[in-house]
Parts: structure tokens; C-alpha cells; sequence
């Protein structure tokens, strides 16, 4: 089945890729004991898709996003490669992983929006919720990644989680190649004029849409504040505790999303979705100040796990809005553009919270 081999491919792309950013980021702040390098990777991890997204979109719109996801996959595993080339040989260095980060950025720019528009265009309208279902799915196996990284880790060495990256790689490239994709006319018409006016477009018809706009200023809002947990959790737990518990407390953590989406069917959406998110959004800020006030480990894991409940109901609420919104041929731009917003949201966090640690 298309949609499924699609979704197993890229699913394990994105475990073994989230376990390999969180070994390196692990790996910088144990060389250097400073959280501000800790920091800097996550910039340079983000920063340059933030910057080339809306581009990426265009470009999207304009060719196969199967073609996309291949050359991305491809160009990943060559970075990989190299870093494992590095520590076999003991000259892994920082430099280098922010370099390879940038580059893995810039192809992840055009990897995750290919990967929805290829998605929508294999799966039935009937079958977006599935769609959307699997898709959460997988982000939040990728929750797991912490634990599984800092496992694989202390029980294999670096080299161990490279080498695994390595074949999900060509695990999922196989299942991609083996996906047929015929492009309708509505992504044929994308592909006419400038790129720099395919852009302008998409953000044309995003500004004259006020529930567009305010669900973009909550999502903001929102991974601006994820980003502040993903970097200040790592000093917190080394003055309350230690540093090896950041990957239990974030697989713990994790756990809370995947309790969330097995309770969404029961749940249902609801008729009023942007108040939906709106309340949440207020709930989760409460947790923070509670962990913040009373920094001890059961008290940030319960707060892990209860932040991360209704993470599965808010994120297929922005995209029930979005799907219903935008014409099937904008698909890749505007997409592009909510990924530009959450990944922008992690450089400004890791920049600012580095100095406040």
C-alpha cells in the first residue's frame, strides 16, 4: 500500500535521525560541560531550515516531492557517513557536527513537506484522518529517541547509533522507490512563474485569513516554549539529579504523547478547535511554572507526562484548520511555511536560553 510504505520509511528516518541529534547534542555538552555548545548545535540543527523553507515549498510544488524525499535521504546518509568515519577514527570534533548539522537541516527543509505532499497525494480525502493519525504517530515515537540514543550509547559506543541511522536510511529510501506517484493538475498549476512569486503567494493567502494567522501566532507561542524546556531541562536535572536522567525523564516524557493519541478516538475533535488549543496551551504553561517552583524528579516527570497528554489533540486540531484552509496545489508552500515558524521558534529559544542557564 502506498501510503503505508511512505509512512514506514520516513518513520524510520525520523527515529534514527532524532536519536542521532540527541547522542550529538549529549555528546558536546559532556566534551565541553558548557550549555551554551549544547545549545548551538540546536541552532545550527534548525536555524538553516527555518531560513530556506519557504523556498523549499515552492520547489515542492513545482516537482515530484517523491524525487525530493530521495535526494534528501541521500544526501543525510552521506553526512552521516562522514561522521562515522570521524569517530572511528577518534576526530569527531564540534565544528564538524555543526557543519553536518547545517547541511542536515537544509535538506530536512525540503524533506518533511515533500513528505506531507506526497502523502496527500496518495491517500484519499475520506482517509485524511488517517493520515494525520499515522503522521502524529511517528512524531511521537520519535519521543522515544532520547532513551533508546542514550541506551544504544552507553551499551555500543556513538558509532553503534550512526550505523543505524545509516540503514534506516536505506531501509526507507527502498520503501519510497517502491511508492508510484502521478501528480494531478492541480500541482501542475504550481509550477507556473518566479519561485520568489510562488512565495508571495502563499503568504498572500495566509495574511487575508485571520483564523490562519491567529493559529499560526499560537503555534509560535507554543514550540517557543517547547524550546525553552528542550534546553533548560538539561541543567535543571544536572542540579537536581544528574545528566544521564534527561534521556529517561524526555522517553518518560515522550510516553505522555503516546497515552494522548491511543485516547484520541475517544476523545474526538471538537467543534471549537482553536479554543480548544487556546485552553491546553494555558494548562501546559501552569505545569511549567509548577516544575519550576518544585524542581525535583517525580515532580518533572509527572509534569513531562502531563504536558505531553494533549499534544496529540492540539496538533490534529492545527491540521484538521490548515487542510480544510488551503487549496490542494499550495500544499507545499504553505506547509513550508508552518515549518518555518516551528523550527524558527527553536533557534530563538536555544539562543536565548543558553545565556539564561
Amino acid at each position: 500500500m502506498p501510503f503505508m510504505a511512505l509512512c514506514v520509511g520516513q518513520l524510520l528516518s525520523l527515529l534514527t535521525t532524532d536519536c542521532v541529534k540527541f547522542a550529538e547534542r549529549l555528546w558536546a555538552y559532556e566534551k565541553s560541560q558548557s550549555i551554551t555548545e549544547f545549545a548551538l548545535l540546536t541552532f545550527f540543527a534548525e536555524a538553516p531550515a527555518f531560513l530556506l523553507l519557504p523556498f523549499a515549498g515552492a520547489l515542492i510544488d513545482r516537482h515530484n516531492p517523491k524525487r525530493i524525499i530521495l535526494i534528501s535521504d541521500a544526501v543525510s546518509a552521506v553526512c552521516t557517513t562522514v561522521l562515522l568515519f570521524q569517530v572511528s577514527n577518534g576526530t569527531l570534533d564540534v565544528q564538524l557536527v555543526y557543519g553536518v548539522n547545517v547541511l542536515r537541516s537544509v535538506m530536512n527543509a525540503c524533506q518533511w513537506p515533500a513528505f506531507e505532499v506526497a502523502v496527500l497525494n496518495v491517500v484519499p480525502r475520506d482517509r485524511r484522518g488517517q493520515l494525520n493519525a499515522v503522521q502524529d504517530l511517528g512524531k511521537f515515537l520519535a519521543m522515544l529517541a532520547p532513551g533508546l540514543s542514550a541506551y544504544v550509547v552507553d551499551s555500543f559506543g556513538l558509532r553503534t547509533v550512526f550505523a543505524l541511522e545509516l540503514l534506516a536510511f536505506g531501509v526507507g529510501s527502498a520503501f519510497t522507490m517502491s511508492v508510484r506517484m502521478t501528480l494531478g493538475p492541480a500541482h501542475a498549476e504550481a509550477t507556473k512563474g518566479f519561485l520568489l512569486e510562488d512565495v508571495t503567494e502563499a503568504m498572500r493567502f495566509v495574511s487575508k485569513r485571520g483564523p490562519l494567522l491567529a493559529t499560526l501566532a499560537l503555534t509560535a507561542n507554543s514550540f517557543l516554549t517547547i524550546g525553552f524546556v528542550q534546553i533548560l531541562t538539561a541543567p535543571l536535572l544536572d542540579a537536581v539529579l544528574s545528566l544521564s536522567a534527561l534521556g529517561t525523564v524526555q522517553t518518560i516524557s515522550g510516553c505522555g504523547a503516546l497515552i494522548g493519541f491511543a485516547i484520541l478516538p475517544a476523545i474526538g475533535m471538537p467543534s471549537r478547535k482553536m479554543v480548544a488549543v487556546l485552553s491546553i496551551a494555558i494548562v501546559q504553561g501552569v505545569l511549567l511554572v509548577v516544575c519550576g517552583l518544585w524542581p525535583s524528579l517525580p515532580v518533572i516527570l509527572l509534569v513531562g507526562v502531563a504536558f505531553m497528554v494533549p499534544v496529540p489533540l492540539v496538533k490534529n486540531c492545527r491540521a484538521a484548520v490548515w487542510q480544510d484552509k488551503c487549496p490542494k496545489n499550495m500544499q507545499g508552500r504553505i506547509s513550508s511555511l508552518r515549518f518555518m515558524l516551528e523550527k524558527g521558534m527553536l533557534p530563538i529559544a536555544a539562543v536565548v536560553a543558553g545565556p539564561l542557564a
